[in-house]
């Protein structure tokens, strides 16, 4: 007897599978720390992905800026997760325009690029306004970004004032493996205003929420403890 012929309903998603396989592979990767096999997962994705799989193609791209990012190449993370995130909105959604300008604006924290990132928070937020109510996810982390970046100027009132706009729109606005660092720049006021034990107990409940995830921990909270 011949064995029946496969059918395959949809013919791009089987194409992509070996490179879908692997991105997912990446992600689990750099959710368990391990830097290596989340470049050489994105690698393959890349390799293997179709030319017109951009979902697909911009997560892994995104990917390889992520272990950049992880390993200290903070120039080359910048511009291949700048690029993932350029072929991901080739499949529309915007949105993920206003996340990810936050790992590029933390990117450029990293290396000192205080303006840089301010400029790249502040032009996500417009984008954000534009697209309407509600907030898109990942809204609510920018201002807590604007909050560590004026914690950096010494301008606390200000900073506080952000922390408060965040908070104001939500968890629904945020994600949630950014959620520890709303905590940690409240502990961080705290510190500067001299309140060390209300800094320990907002450090322990950022210790709570935290959720391993593919970007780098650059701000431990054991350390900070």
């Amino acid at each position: 007897n011949s064995k029946p012929e496969m059918i395959v309903v949809d013919e791009k998603g089987f194409r992509s599978l070996p490179g879908s396989i692997a991105v997912a592979r990446a992600y689990i990767s750099g959710a368990s720390g391990d830097v290596a096999g989340t470049m050489t997962y994105a690698r393959q994705a890349i390799d293997n992905l179709p030319e017109d799989a951009n979902f697909w193609r911009g997560a892994a791209t995104a990917f390889l800026g992520i272990s950049n990012w992880a390993l200290g190449n903070l120039e080359e993370a910048h511009e291949a997760f700048a690029n993932g995130i350029a072929i991901l909105k080739l499949e529309g959604d915007t949105d993920l325009e206003v996340s990810g300008d936050y790992v590029l604006a933390k990117i450029r924290m990293g290396q000192g690029r205080l303006r840089a990132a301010q400029r790249t928070i502040e032009q996500a937020i417009q984008v954000s306004k534009d697209l309407g109510e509600p907030a898109v996810i990942g809204t609510s982390d920018l201002y807590v970004g604007l909050a560590e970046l004026n914690c950096e100027y010494g301008d606390v009132e200000s900073a506080s004032k952000y922390l408060s706009q965040s908070q104001e729109l939500g968890e629904h606005a945020a994600i949630n493996e950014n959620l520890h660092h709303l905590y940690i720049v409240k502990s961080r006021i705290k510190m500067i205003e001299g309140d060390s034990d209300a800094a320990l107990d907002l450090l322990a409940e950022a210790g709570r929420v935290y959720v391993k995830s593919p970007s780098p921990d650059v701000h431990p909270v054991a350390s900070l403890q």
